[in-house]
Formats: structure tokens, sequence, C-alpha cells
């Protein structure tokens, strides 16, 4: 039934789109007391109140302190290239190598688009992102995100059973890429090898448990010292 009348302007789909709004609306949460708030503003204003304190520091470590004990890992060649200006093969690259049809960002635009249309718009598209992460070009106009919340559990009641994930315009994503390749060569040197970086790493699925188990040993700690994993 899906697959004759599923992507067609008809009754069936918007029967289907509107079961589906339903149940990922958010119609009621319980907050930090325990207390069932219900209502969209009262949602809204449990969930900002949890994830800002999730996400602020009261207590800021020194990193300044913190760098003078750390001995530098980079030899000198290392560091001439991570400073070196980035070129227009580098951005290319990146945008080549991300998913053409990830969920968009506020640009409303996929991966896709840039990359059938490159030989039309990579041009303007390369000055803008080398300006960002070569010139003083600020990032400010692009770096705009939608969060999304996905539920951790299949009866989620409360914010803790959520996890933010940020959407953000294909452009930024094209700047944050083309870092993260130029680091890659030389994280294996700064990274131990028992955890050594590898993006095709298929054991990776197993990182998230062990974040997820720290997190809860921090138990809201600011500092997170953690006795145990």
């Amino acid at each position: 039934m899906w697959l004759k009348d599923g992507d067609k302007n008809t009754k069936f789909f918007h029967s289907k789109a509107n079961q589906r709004k339903k149940a990922n609306e958010i119609k009621r949460l319980k907050d930090v007391h325990g207390c069932w708030w219900h209502g969209e503003e009262n949602v809204e204003r449990i969930l900002v109140d949890y994830f800002t304190e999730v996400f602020t520091s009261s207590d800021p470590l020194e990193v300044d302190k913190t760098c003078e004990v750390v001995a530098g890992k980079l030899n000198d060649e290392q560091v001439r290239w991570c400073s070196q200006p980035f070129a227009r093969e580098e951005v290319e690259e990146a945008i080549l190598q991300m998913h053409p049809l990830k969920a968009p960002g506020p640009d409303g635009l996929p991966d896709l688009f840039y990359q059938k249309y490159w030989s039309i718009v990579g041009t303007e598209v390369c000055k803008l992102v080398l300006d960002i992460l070569n010139n003083t070009t600020s990032p400010e106009l692009i770096n705009n995100t939608h969060i999304v919340l996905i539920p951790k559990c299949k009866n989620p009641n409360s914010p803790k059973d959520f996890r933010p994930i940020s959407l953000c315009n294909v452009i930024m994503k094209m700047v944050t890429k083309t870092i993260a390749n130029r680091l890659e060569s030389i994280l294996p040197e700064i990274i131990d090898e028992e955890w050594t970086y590898n993006r095709q790493c298929t054991h990776s699925h197993g990182m998230f448990p062990l974040a997820k188990e720290k997190k809860e040993r921090n138990d809201g700690s600011q500092v997170g010292h953690v006795k145990g994993v």
C-alpha cells in the first residue's frame, strides 16, 4: 500500500503523516522534582532549563594551567601542515565525502544539492568557506543550527530520556569537515594507540555505552570527577 500511494498527495499519505506527527509530539514531561507538566509552553520551559544546565559550566577548568603540564606531541613538519592555508581541493574533498541526504539544517538544503550543482555554485561556496577558514570572515551568518530531540527509549517522560542532535547548514558542515580531514592525519600522533582514531572503525558504536555510563556516573557534576568506569 505504501509503495503504491505513500509518496502521493493522497488521503492515505496525509493520514500517515498526521499519525507520525502525533506520535512524535511531546504532550507532557516530568521535571527534576518528579512533577508532571502539560502544554507546549511548560514542556519547552522544562527542556530548555534542563539542557541549559547540562551544557553550561559554572566552574570552568583552567585550560591554560593544564596546557602548561601537557607536552607537545607534534613535530615541526606537522605543525606547519596544520598551520598552512586551506585550499579549494580540501573543500571539494569534504563536500564529496558528506552524506547526500542527511537531514537538512536551517538552510533547508541537503548535501546532495551542492554535490549535484557544484559546477554552478562551487566557486562562490569555496570562496566563502576559505574566507572563514583562512581569513577573518565570521561564520556567524551561517552558524545557525536546528536542535532536534531524539528519544532514547520507547516512552520518554523526562528530559534525560532525550538526546539532542544538531542539524547544521551545509556550508558550516563543509567548514568543520575540511578541518576534520586536515586533523585526521595527525590524530594518531596525539591519541593513545588503544584509542586510535579510525573514521571507518566498525567498533565505534561501542563508545556510546561507555560515554553514557560515564555521564551517568558524573551525575550532573560540572567538574566530572569519575572514580571508575
